[in-house]
């Protein structure tokens, strides 16, 4: 990883340093306001210097893949003042990089070694725990015999209760079977199709088009649907690769053009400088004010300014949702954000299980919708239903490309779950 320290007058001028010579992938370590020049003491400017890292397999001075005339200008965002909210880190340079990398590697065998030492080696000078006398062997054979039996039986009973099905019971378990099957092969879980064909079986209905058709909207119809009135931030949030930047300005175009809202936008998502310079082309294409927050006590003022837009969009940083921390400080994020509407962004060409975990992490949070993406990535669209059984949330918006402000729509339950089940007696 390349280190280097950047100087300049503003922060406008440092970053078209930093672009200059890291490109778009440069990542922002740190910044300073210090001062230099000056007599005896006196007279000494103010100055910004940014701490700023390139990894070593990126291309340095890569060619922003965005119009010059939004890096140019300044006037978009109020990064300077951003930027001067953060407080000062010590001087790192790349000799003490490498030693605190160093030192961390020590403390890691040092915790090792105490691991060991306090549960092993000292094991052996505590008293002996009584324990339980042991099963004897003819006992543990018994016992695997008695389990063997069992299973037999078990076998034996269900053979017997196939065997004397009467006819209407034998073509009725085929059609649950069929039904099964063909609600699996558009995308939903063995687990929620048997649920379905489950419930039209005990309420006496046969298995047709028109009762699947109900039987799934009776079941997902009552997800609790988040009521909001006159909201002014609107949130998206989500694992990284999703699309949220996509997604948001998809629905920030609409809100703009349709409605003819004045709206705003505010990035957390500082990580990268190309993603805020993709979120600064959008605000410029729809001549709406931009807002960077690179700290927590930037949101704060970040809001403050764009109180005057009917909406906010607030795009936040693409984390794993492996990451616990950085989940922490999502929750700290939506803390300081009132008046909000919270979208969680899945993209549906991920399996059920990541997913699943995905809503799993986010189950701090009580109310919001769901939009689910790139579903032109994938031909198995039912694992949408499963999604909405899993969460018993509302899902807004489905998106299938990249086209702002096309390629998303509104989601229509009754719509979708007949176009669905059309696909299987088609």
């Amino acid at each position: 990883m390349q280190v280097k320290k950047f100087t300049g007058e503003n922060t406008a001028q440092v970053m078209a340093l930093i672009r200059k010579e890291f490109g778009d992938d440069a990542i922002i370590l740190q910044t300073n306001r210090v001062k230099s020049g000056g007599f005896l003491g006196f007279f000494q400017k103010e100055a910004i210097e940014i701490l700023a890292a390139l990894d070593n397999e990126a291309k340095v001075n890569k060619k922003s893949a965005y119009p010059k005339t939004v890096s140019s200008r300044n006037n978009i965002v109020s990064n300077d003042r951003g930027l001067e909210n953060i407080n000062a880190f010590r001087d790192v340079n790349k000799l003490d990089f490498k030693s605190h990398i160093e030192n961390m590697n020590d403390i890691k065998e040092k915790r090792q070694e105490d691991f060991i030492e306090k549960n092993f080696v000292s094991s052996r000078i505590k008293p002996q725990i009584e324990t339980k006398p042991d099963i004897s062997k003819e006992t543990m054979e018994v016992k695997e015999d008695i389990d063997e039996i069992k299973n037999t039986v078990l076998q034996l009973s269900k053979k017997i209760n196939d065997t004397f099905k009467t006819p209407e019971e034998e073509e009725e378990y085929k059609k649950e079977k069929e039904a099964i099957d063909k609600l699996i092969n558009v995308g939903l879980s063995y687990q929620f199709s048997k649920e379905i064909v489950t419930n039209l079986r005990k309420g006496g209905k046969i298995i047709s088009y028109d009762n699947l058709k109900s039987e799934i909207i009776d079941m997902l119809s009552d997800n609790k649907k988040p009521s909001y009135d006159d909201i002014k931030h609107i949130v998206f949030v989500g694992p990284t690769g999703v699309g949220k930047t996509t997604t948001l300005a998809k629905i920030a175009s609409k809100k703009a053009i349709e409605e003819r809202k004045k709206i705003g936008f505010l990035t957390l998502d500082t990580y990268r400088i190309s993603a805020v310079e993709q979120l600064k082309t959008y605000a410029e294409i729809l001549s709406s004010p931009i807002e960077v927050a690179y700290e927590i006590q930037d949101l704060k003022t970040a809001i403050e300014r764009l109180s005057n837009r009917d909406v906010v969009f607030i795009d936040t940083a693409g984390r794993s949702h492996n990451n616990k921390g950085q989940v922490e400080d999502l929750k700290n994020v939506l803390d300081n954000i009132y008046n909000k509407k919270i979208y969680i962004v899945i993209s549906a060409n991920i399996n059920l299980s990541d997913i699943y975990d995905i809503i799993d992490i986010y189950n701090f949070i009580e109310d919001y919708d769901i939009i689910v993406t790139k579903m032109d990535e994938t031909k198995r669209y039912g694992n949408l239903l499963d999604i909405m059984n899993k969460t018993k949330k509302n899902i807004a918006y489905t998106a299938f490309g990249q086209n702002v402000p096309d390629d998303i729509e509104v989601f229509n339950l009754e719509t979708y779950v007949s176009e669905l089940i059309g696909e299987i007696y088609k």
